[in-house]
């Protein structure tokens, strides 16, 4: 379980930080990935624990959740800029 309090993360260089949004049709889900703090935290306030937390010395470096298309309030959620981006015009 993830220690909330402290936001510990792995420090990721920003040229190598990503967010993947994979839609698989074969198993009615949306899956996301990201390892960018900020990203991150956002997906862990709003969907909880990742399915896979990925970690470097037991610090965060990454997560993964599967979000299955009947859930569309928690979809339509997720899929906002403000989510995975932030507000446009802050650092």
């Amino acid at each position: 379980m993830l220690k909330r309090k402290n936001k510990e993360f792995v420090k990721v260089i920003p040229e190598e930080q990503e967010t993947i949004i994979n839609v698989d049709y074969y198993e009615k889900a949306f899956h996301v990935y990201t390892q960018k703090k900020s990203v991150f935290y956002k997906l862990y306030d709003l969907l909880g624990e990742p399915d896979i937390l990925d970690t470097i010395g037991g610090v965060p470096c990454s997560g993964r959740w599967k979000i299955p298309f009947a859930d569309r309030e928690l979809l339509r959620k997720l899929l906002t800029l403000n989510t995975l981006i932030g507000q446009i015009g802050k650092k």
